[in-house]
């Protein structure tokens, strides 16, 4: 398995990147420079920053300071952490020589009183800060509040807060100094030090709650922008922007200001403190597959001969741009003459899951790294239990289960009654590969051929079992039941025995929403029927994966509904999504089959029907769904409906605000 930390050995050829970020660093006629390291959770940004670090580790002109300001959320102030951070990381490079050792000690242990004032106003709160500012009239005397610091800031005793703000700035016009003097104190600091450039690589930060992320912003722009530094801020842009949007909600989205005054506060907030942007890429399928097979390599290579591979595959990357894996199957013998066996079985998985991979993980390498982890965790579960898992099968069916969760659920269902041999599997292995497409009409057929092409189409249609006709209907699906390796004849309760984890849980660490995802999924569950509208709006505007991911969200969400019959209703949301994404509509059916009939309100038969007519696709699912709710007496309302749906007796209320309800 592998490491899901950062890492300093280049696999997804980001070093054109590093070579751009360290190339600004050295150009000195740029300092002070904030750099922005974008790019999304898990795409590298971390791996990039520990890159640039250990290019600049030989160099003792140049002091790199990693910060992680996730790891001191809720523990500390954020401005002082990140202050007092770099002020410990200069004591070792300040100068020996007596008096200009004096000057620089003196110069820190000022800075170093300064951040613990910091540090005690942000832990303390606004009562103390209210205090060094007014006098706190609530309070009467120094010792009273030195106490009140005492009580509120651990490891803080009396003494040493009546000295801290006995030091503190009075007035309002103070603080302002305060920070002026900081700002100078510092660059003199630097100038004193035996360092030519400071690096302060900032990561994580799209982690951090909005005020923590807002509040380490404040101290690189208010007390650390001074010559000669160079900061590096690794996060997702997005998630930043958003949490500036929440810091200062009122600014710049007024609904009463026109087109021309509204602006993306978040956007020209980051740009302003941004002076170099730059974004890593989503990696493409050859660069998937080439990162694959190199973590294959790692895996069954010793360490010795891995090192050699990457480097040689790393220098064929940069010399050349192709749109093939530069490191796969029909290339290995380049650079491992005797491969292996085990690492060609690999590299033969690679190049028929790479492309996938690619889409449904959209090419970000921690995703496709936890994939593969997940994988081989799983076959070593099985071997603890003494049984054999095949790769390819485990492989497989992982697939199913990241890009189709809901119908994964009901295979899972399908298998355990079946001992782990489904027949709905073998039937559709069998009709799907006798003819590519079952459900269309054969091709150029002549005119005396068509009756008995059409009776011989749905001869195959019926010997599939009624529940798994709809799996014929989704191209991605049949597309799944046709590729290697068949499933048939495989005893597929293992597998599921291992994934126990994931049946039925829709895995909530997992459901990273875009900003606008989360926009829409609020806009969806609004009690407001125009917010609802809008949010159907907002729906049609989200890529798949955005409507996938939304998707998982709601089904979460009308788990725990106590009633899907409500306005608002997490069940509606689900339909209209896949009103308006057809993508979806398929998983969308997939998972209301699996709620318990009982739970279901007596007006979604009426807006089954109406998503079968806006989404042809789903017409064949959406039948099988209402015919099995019309036979169900478990809820006799239900069953009538769903009656009324297939006669044609019912009719949709359009002007009802609630149709669930209908």
């Amino acid at each position: 398995m592998w490491s899901d930390n950062e890492t300093n050995v280049d696999l997804i050829n980001v070093q054109h990147i590093v070579g751009a970020v360290t190339g600004l660093i050295e150009n000195r006629a740029l300092l002070p420079l904030t750099i922005g390291v974008f790019g999304a959770w898990g795409s590298g940004k971390s791996s990039v920053m520990k890159m640039t670090e250990d290019y600049f580790s030989d160099n003792e002109k140049v002091l790199c300071v990693p910060f992680n300001g996730w790891l001191f959320e809720g523990n500390d102030d954020a401005k002082s952490a990140l202050m007092g951070s770099i002020l410990d990381a200069l004591q070792d490079h300040l100068p020996t020589a007596t008096k200009a050792k004096k000057k620089a000690q003196d110069l820190l242990q000022k800075l170093l009183k300064r951040v613990d004032w910091l540090r005690l106003m942000g832990m303390a709160g606004k009562q103390v800060l209210s205090f060094t500012l007014t006098g706190m009239p609530h309070i009467g005397s120094l010792g009273e509040a030195a106490g009140y610091i005492k009580d509120k800031v651990k490891g803080v005793s009396v003494e040493d807060a009546k000295e801290l703000i006995k030091e503190s700035p009075e007035p309002a016009d103070n603080i302002r100094r305060t920070v002026r003097e900081f700002r100078q104190d510092f660059a003199e600091l630097l100038k004193e030090s035996k360092i030519d450039t400071l690096v302060v690589l900032i990561d994580d930060l799209d982690r951090c709650l909005p005020d923590t992320i807002i509040e380490t912003l404040e101290a690189i722009k208010l007390f650390l922008y001074v010559p000669n530094t160079a900061f590096i801020i690794g996060a997702d842009e997005r998630l930043v922007q958003h949490a500036v949007k929440r810091r200062f909600p009122e600014i710049g989205d007024d609904a009463s200001s026109s087109a021309q005054e509204k602006f993306d506060l978040g956007r020209d907030y980051l740009e302003k403190l941004v002076q170099m942007p730059v974004r890593i890429p989503q990696l493409g399928y050859a660069e998937v597959e080439t990162y694959i097979n190199l973590l294959f390599a790692q895996l069954r290579l010793d360490a010795g001969p891995f090192e050699k591979v990457c480097k040689q595959v790393l220098q064929k990357v940069q010399a050349e741009v192709s749109s093939t894996a530069v490191f796969s199957l029909a290339t290995i013998g380049q650079f491992v003459p005797d491969a292996p066996a085990e690492l060609l079985d690999d590299l033969a998985l690679s190049q028929q899951t790479a492309d996938v991979l690619t889409r449904i993980l959209r090419g970000n390498p921690r995703q496709i790294k936890r994939f593969l982890n997940t994988m081989l965790l799983r076959i070593n579960m099985a071997k603890a239990k003494h049984a054999t898992l095949k790769l390819r099968v485990m492989t497989k069916l992982m697939l199913l289960e990241e890009f189709k969760p809901m119908t994964f659920g009901l295979l899972a269902n399908w298998q355990a009654e079946a001992d782990g041999k489904p027949p709905e599997i073998a039937e559709l292995e069998n009709r799907l590969r006798e003819s590519s497409n079952i459900l269309s009409a054969v091709p150029e057929p002549a005119p005396e051929a068509a009756t008995p092409a059409a009776s011989d189409e749905a001869q195959d249609r019926n010997l599939i079992p009624e529940r798994a006709r709809s799996w014929a209907d989704d191209e991605w699906l049949r597309d799944w039941i046709q590729s290697e390796p068949p499933l048939s004849q495989e005893n597929l309760a293992p597998y599921f025995y291992v994934a126990r984890d994931k049946i039925g849980v829709l895995r909530g660490a997992a459901l990273r929403l875009s900003e606008e995802a989360t926009k829409t999924l609020r806009m969806l569950l609004s009690a407001s029927a125009a917010e609802r509208t809008g949010g159907n709006s907002s729906s049609a505007k989200l890529s798949d994966e955005e409507a996938a991911i939304l998707l998982k969200a709601l089904a979460d969400r009308s788990g725990r509904s106590e009633d899907l019959g409500i306005e608002g209703s997490p069940l509606r949301a689900i339909i209209e999504l896949a009103k308006v994404k057809e993508s979806v509509a398929g998983e969308a059916l997939a998972f209301i089959e699996t709620i318990n009939v009982k739970r279901l309100p007596v007006g979604i038969p009426v807006q089954i029907k109406s998503l079968s007519t806006i989404v042809p696709a789903s017409k064949l699912a959406a039948d099988r769904l209402l015919q099995r709710w019309s036979t169900d007496a478990e809820n006799p309302q239900l069953m009538l409906s769903a009656g009324r749906v297939i006669s044609g007796n019912a009719v949709l209320n359009r002007n009802s605000s609630n149709p669930l309800r209908t």
